[in-house]
């Protein structure tokens, strides 16, 4: 999949390649019978399955035939076909050929889920892709001579029934469409090649801060060069456009065909492609990239029963009229929701009919997951026409790769009322011994007990477990259109769980136990897989307003000691901030109750001497609730709106635009949307408390991060690595959303003593240091009065 880059000119398709310049398509006869932009159902495990199937019966079959006379295995056949104005290099390898008097036969082998015999009228129907392989062959060799009888011989993978079928003129008729559809795609793309080039120069800013033009011409130093770009530059800089004007000058001076911009939170993908939409219409509109923001199924699939539309999207599919490219040709950035519509309204899912349109798409928008989680990462990787070498990765909210790489390679199970990792076995008719193999490790689980580690030899029972499972279901029948999505991404977990436990990608992980009947693996540092993820693409811009210290961030990531770091100066935001530190106040968790009315009493303290909404940033949910209900005590006047949980970006949004009319003192939890996606403070507040530096939990997780840095960094700096960065760094990134433009101010209260100890300090970002010192309410009182 990840495939090395050809020739000058060349372009790699999931292993083919594709010569614009002399219009040749290299591929093989798989590739070729499988092509399409149309759904194929779950990819990633009904195709391990698959291909265990096929390993295991290739050897039966391989043993039966081989005293057969003149049949010969795996023999290699390459030629040449030509359609629609393009050459057609194909190579393949014949499962069995027989060379005979009477002339040559070739065999293709297939293993199928599908109940036997088929009518030989319905196998172009049924099974296009076996028929579209088996004629490529036979038009090749063809090409040498006469034609050779072919067939296929099916075996039902459930069953073991065989059925042999021979060749039609049917099938040459699924192998014309598959020449046709990879004819056109080809076609489409060397026209996206030509369209990108004619971009013209175009700029974000019609007037230029001060700082930008230094850092615009900083990128463009950088344009040809491979490998990690680290930007780092404050909150409402202008970043994001920089990055967008960077990845247009690419595109148009073909350094890669294709831009990928991932947000580590979906509040920040809204922004992003506004600004983009506001660039692009300053350019032709025939031009123009096209460009796909690509949102999880939950969003783009409205369907009540996910099993049905999955299903009805492949039957409906081709006769549903959808057509990708016309989508694309009549609005080159399309709405998501405007794509699940139009889906719609024609039987379709609107998840699968984006996923169509990506190949199309010169630019995609998309969670961070997308590259990182096993679970949707395959949506990008394997989407026809992606290679990385040809690739600008955009990351925004980078800093928050380190610890998204390390959730994508944890996994965790638990008991409960419902399963559904049953639910999807039932569904899809699984064996027997598959159903007992889980059966014996829900037993397993149902028996674990609250544990800080899990001890040795439990975790080698879950390990042979899991393992045993996964053999029986990749070994056995299973119906893999049946269950519903949520119930294939649980079988996927417990796949992934299974995975971990073999430890073969070397990654350190905790085994524990949260509670009864629960169990998690959880990476402890993902760096050498973040790296291996990053290293294939042409280049990665990972951008935030908080990389620092660069050294440490680079590390966390993978990367090599040379990462090249782009740094931005922001002039205006000298002299912005006035900030103080209340060190009266220490909120530790062990002590923060003795605080909780001098910290209720600091924020009604300037919310009442603040000429707008005032915003409190705490550490946690509970912690603001708490504070909540003393302010409610103290000054029942006063309008204050908390933070919720659980809405997604747009619903963040609206509330902080609400809060920010209606409220006199917004309490918001550091960490989450509402705190690092979020633009609309910037110029609207201009008073804020920090309550303490917002350390992650203490926990065995974080425990055991403590506990391997301090073999190599000793005590100290293992807890600065563990607790007080990623605190900080919350923090860092909650005031950054106060001044976005020149002119703006804000007032800050750093509201416990230990902003002021070496291990905290240092880590504020430069403009929030050297605050003044409050140890008394009068002191305070003062600085408020700007004394």
């Amino acid at each position: 999949m990840l495939s090395a880059w050809g020739p000058a000119g060349m372009r790699l398709v999931r292993g083919v390649r594709l010569d614009l310049l002399n219009r040749e398509i290299h591929l093989g006869a798989a590739e070729l019978a499988v092509f399409g932009l149309e759904p194929r159902g779950d990819a990633g495990l009904a195709g391990r399955w698959r291909a265990e199937s096929g390993r295991q019966w290739h050897g039966v079959l391989g043993k039966e035939v081989a005293a057969e006379e003149g049949l010969k295995l795996e023999q290699r056949l390459e030629g040449t076909l030509v359609h629609g104005g393009w050459k057609f290099v194909i190579s393949g390898r014949l499962d069995q050929i027989q060379e005979t008097g009477a002339g040559t036969l070739i065999r293709e082998v297939k293993t199928v889920t599908e109940r036997l015999p088929v009518p030989p009228e319905d196998f172009p129907r049924r099974f296009p892709g076996h028929c579209a392989q088996a004629a490529c062959y036979r038009r090749l060799r063809a090409l040498a001579g006469p034609p050779p009888e072919v067939e296929l011989l099916l075996l039902e993978i459930g069953s073991g029934l065989r059925q042999t079928v021979r060749w039609t003129e049917d099938w040459d008729g699924v192998l014309t469409a598959r020449l046709q559809a990879l004819a056109e795609f080809a076609e489409e793309r060397r026209s996206s090649a030509a369209r990108l080039r004619s971009l013209g120069s175009v700029s974000a800013f019609d007037a230029p801060r001060p700082g930008q033009t230094e850092a615009r011409e900083e990128l463009a130093r950088i344009e040809t060069r491979a490998g990690t770009v680290l930007f780092e530059a404050p909150t409402g800089f202008g970043k994001t456009g920089l990055a967008w004007e960077h990845a247009l000058r690419g595109l148009r001076d073909g350094r890669w065909d294709r831009v990928i911009y991932l947000t580590g939170k979906t509040s920040g993908q809204r922004p992003a492609s506004a600004e983009l939409r506001a660039l692009l219409e300053k350019l032709p509109a025939e031009a123009r990239p096209r460009v796909l923001q690509f949102r999880p199924r939950s969003e783009l699939c409205a369907c009540a029963d996910p099993r049905s539309c999955r299903k009805a999207t492949r039957e409906r599919w081709a006769g549903s009229g959808f057509s990708p490219r016309r989508l694309l040709e009549a609005d080159p950035f399309p709405e998501p929701e405007t794509i699940a519509r139009e889906a719609r309204s024609l039987g379709l899912c609107g998840h699968e009919a984006a996923r169509a349109c990506l190949p199309l798409a010169d630019i995609w928008i998309g969670d961070a997951n997308y590259l990182l989680a096993p679970s949707s990462r395959h949506i990008f990787l394997e989407s026809p026409g992606f290679f990385p070498d040809r690739t600008l990765l955009i990351a925004d909210e980078a800093h928050l790769l380190p610890s998204r790489a390390a959730d994508a390679r944890s996994a965790s199970a638990r008991t409960g009322p419902f399963d559904p990792v049953e639910a999807a076995l039932r569904a899809g008719r699984a064996s027997s011994a598959t159903r007992l193999a889980w059966d014996n490790w829900r037993e397993f689980l149902g028996a674990l007990e609250e544990s800080r580690a899990l001890p040795a030899a439990d975790r080698l029972e879950a390990r042979a477990l899991l393992d045993s499972f996964v053999n029986e279901l990749f070994k056995g029948g299973m119906d893999w259109d049946a269950p519903a999505p949520d119930e294939l991404d649980a079988l996927r977990a417990a796949t992934v769980l299974a995975g971990i436990a073999e430890e073969a990608d070397g990654l350190p992980r905790l085994w524990w136990s949260p509670g009864d009947g629960e169990l998690r693996a959880d990476c402890l540092d993902a760096a050498p897989a973040l790296g291996e993820t990053l290293a294939p693409f042409r280049q990665c811009l990972l951008m935030s307003a908080t990389l620092s210290p660069a050294g440490a961030f680079a590390t966390a990531c993978g990367l090599p000691e040379e990462t090249t770091l782009v740094r931005a100066e922001a002039p205006w935001r000298e002299g912005a901030h006035r900030v103080a530190v209340d060190a009266r106040a220490d909120t530790r968790l062990k002590t923060r109750a003795d605080h909780y009315a001098l910290t209720a009493e600091t924020a009604v303290e300037l919310a009442r001497c603040s000429n707008g909404p005032a915003v409190v940033f705490f550490p946690s949910h509970r912690y603001a609730e708490t504070i909540a209900a003393y302010i409610a005590a103290l000054a029942p006047e006063l309008r204050v709106a908390q933070a919720p949980r659980g809405f997604d970006a747009a619903g963040q949004a609206d509330w902080v635009r609400e809060a920010l009319i209606c409220s006199d003192l917004i309490l918001i939890v550091v960490g989450t949307g509402f705190a690092e996606g979020i633009d609309e403070m910037g110029g609207v507040v201009s008073d804020a408390i920090v309550v303490g530096p917002a350390l992650p939990e203490m926990n065995p997780v974080q425990e055991a991060r403590r506990a391997r840095l301090e073999e190599t960094l000793g005590g100290d700096e293992a807890f600065v690595q563990t607790y007080a960065l990623p605190g900080m760094t919350r923090v860092n990134q909650a005031l950054g959303r106060l001044v976005r433009a020149p002119g703006q101010k804000a007032r800050i209260i750093l509201h416990c003593r230990r902003f002021l100890r070496p291990e905290f300090a240092p880590l504020l970002a430069p403009e929030y240091r050297d605050g003044k010192v409050i140890r008394s309410r009068e002191a305070l009182g003062e600085w408020l009065l700007g004394r």
